[in-house]
């Protein structure tokens, strides 16, 4: 059988809560607040009741439909973050609570910068296993400044296929990203140990081939276009795949850095998009 405590047994409760507890009049004049409220605020708890929230101004962010705070240092209480709640009492008042989170969002941000340092460091498409687009740039650049100095040629080749979101809205779910690695596996099997494969997004791949000039690029272009029209790929059912496949060529040209080869060697395979398995050169 449940017992009532008293009003007074009440307040004690909430009083030593390990929360910071703030009620509020309909007006929003502060009634009563817990001692924790100090201790997160930095603030004499004492003189609030009677004055109204707008006067708890690092508070303010939980006025504003914000559910997270940051509270600045003060002389009695370091920074910290807090988490805030309303729930609406009898009467139409509401009350505030608070709680100290400073310690999750420090672990927060620990976490996205190991993530992000992470993600730097991480060269390798997860789905093919191909260097990743960071990785491709990271390669190209020194290719680009040797061949500025020496001259020496390079070409690349890019590679566009169907996305994968397409492959599976037409050969069912899944199918892109089998598709998408064994045609990975084809492509590597093309290469030089020198070369360079690499998957840039969706169905696109790069080719980087060191000391390679436009026309023997061009004709590994060929031999990799006529090995995939002959290449039987499967779906995830082992249904035949039919797949439209694109290509541009290019080389090192003088004058060129990163960008302009890499938006060149875009345009060629736009071009030759209105042509299924057709080498655009440029």
């Amino acid at each position: 059988m449940t017992r009532e405590i008293s009003h007074t047994a009440a307040l004690k409760l909430l009083d030593t809560a390990p929360c910071g507890i703030i009620m509020l009049a309909r007006d929003n004049t502060i009634i009563w607040c817990n001692a924790n409220i100090g201790a997160l605020l930095g603030l004499d708890p004492s003189p609030l009741a009677g004055q109204h929230a707008a006067s708890l101004k690092p508070l303010a962010w939980l006025f504003e439909s914000q559910d997270i705070g940051y509270i600045p240092a003060a002389e009695s209480r370091p920074a910290r973050w807090l988490r805030g709640w309303r729930e609406k009492l009898d009467g139409d008042g509401q009350a505030i609570f608070l709680v100290d989170v400073t310690e999750q969002q420090r672990l927060h941000a620990e976490n996205n910068r190991l993530t992000q340092q992470f993600d730097e460091f991480d060269t390798r498409d997860s789905l093919t296993g191909l260097a990743n687009r960071r990785a491709l740039l990271q390669n190209l650049e020194p290719l680009v400044s040797r061949s500025r100095r020496y001259g020496n040629p390079f070409s690349v080749i890019r590679i566009r296929t169907d996305d994968p979101a397409q492959l599976d809205k037409r050969y069912g779910t899944g199918a892109g990203k089998s598709i998408l690695v064994s045609i990975s596996r084809e492509l590597k099997d093309q290469l030089r140990w020198t070369d360079i494969v690499g998957r840039l997004d969706g169905g696109e791949f790069l080719l980087i081939l060191p000391e390679t000039a436009r026309d023997a690029a061009t004709d590994l272009a060929t031999k990799i276009a006529q090995q995939l029209a002959i290449t039987t790929l499967k779906n995830t059912d082992n249904k035949t795949v039919a797949l439209t496949t694109r290509y541009g060529v290019t080389g090192w040209e003088k004058g060129d850095d990163s960008r302009k080869l890499l938006e060149r060697v875009a345009r060629l395979a736009n071009e030759a998009a209105a042509a299924p398995n057709h080498i655009a050169v440029g």
